[in-house]
């Protein structure tokens, strides 16, 4: 029943979208949605949202907040694996494909990357890897001023400041940093 009142909206706004655009000659306004976690495929028919919408944002990243929950090192948004390094259908590319196999033309499937990083404070200075426990989220941000949830920027900001390693987890085919203390 969701799907159909958002369904019968979004047709309402393609329409204005149609009759403004033959109206003033002018490019049709392009239609987007956004869809979080794979989830949400059971409750949306595809193949009408797909005819109605030009560009299907499908957001992948903190998943069930399993990392913050359980205190371990994990990657937000891992393209592939899942956010603990080990496999899991909390991914990038999985969503895709769920979205695809729901009804979701490709060519209208636009991956969401987040523009933030999730941190901890190292609960051993070893144990920098994906997966590893920690001993609490890392300080607030100025910007935020939420524990473990830096924005982009500032983020960039915290590795140069305090000279962090950069490394690529090929397992999730993404890229984390880490200090002996976060």
């Amino acid at each position: 029943m969701i799907f159909h009142c958002r369904h019968a909206s979004l047709m309402a706004i393609r329409k204005e979208f149609d009759r403004e655009s033959l109206e003033t000659g002018k490019e049709r306004l392009a239609l987007s949605t956004t869809l979080q976690e794979t989830s949400q495929t059971n409750s949306i028919n595809g193949p009408p949202l797909g005819l109605v919408v030009d560009i299907v944002h499908a957001v992948s990243y903190d998943q069930g907040n399993t990392a913050f929950a359980t205190l371990h090192i994990a990657h937000h948004s891992p393209l592939f694996g899942g956010p603990l390094g080990i496999p899991s259908k909390a991914n990038l590319a999985q969503v895709l494909q769920d979205w695809h196999q729901a009804g979701i033309p490709k060519a209208k499937l636009v991956g969401g990357v987040p523009l933030y990083g999730r941190g901890w404070i190292l609960g051993n200075s070893n144990d920098t890897f994906v997966g590893a426990s920690s001993a609490d989220q890392d300080l607030p941000s100025v910007y935020t001023n939420t524990s473990g949830y830096w924005p982009y920027y500032e983020l960039c900001q915290h590795i140069r400041q305090d000279n962090a390693m950069v490394v690529f987890d090929q397992r999730i085919a993404a890229s984390y940093a880490f200090t002996k203390t976060w």
